[in-house]
């Protein structure tokens, strides 16, 4: 399964709530500025990432411009896992 599918299955089933529209989301769109994510989503997210993908995201990395689409996310995870 791929990166992608991995993360936005984890947003779907843990961090959407039952009156959002999942099938609106693709790689691209944005999670925070649309409320997907908010701060409590973004703890719980890194929770699973670190576990998931055996990785550390270091403080500086905690910026919105990394988690602001699943593209974006997946592509600090890639930069992590080479």
């Amino acid at each position: 399964m791929s990166i992608e599918k991995q993360i936005m299955d984890f947003i779907v089933t843990t961090l959407l709530k039952k009156t959002d529209i999942h099938e609106n989301i693709t790689d691209t769109y944005p999670l925070i500025e649309t409320g997907i994510i908010d701060s409590l989503g973004i703890l719980k997210l890194l929770s699973f990432l670190e576990e998931k993908f055996n990785i550390h995201i270091m403080d500086e990395e905690l910026i919105p411009e990394n988690f602001d689409t699943v593209q974006s996310i997946s592509s600090l995870i890639k930069g992590k896992i080479k």
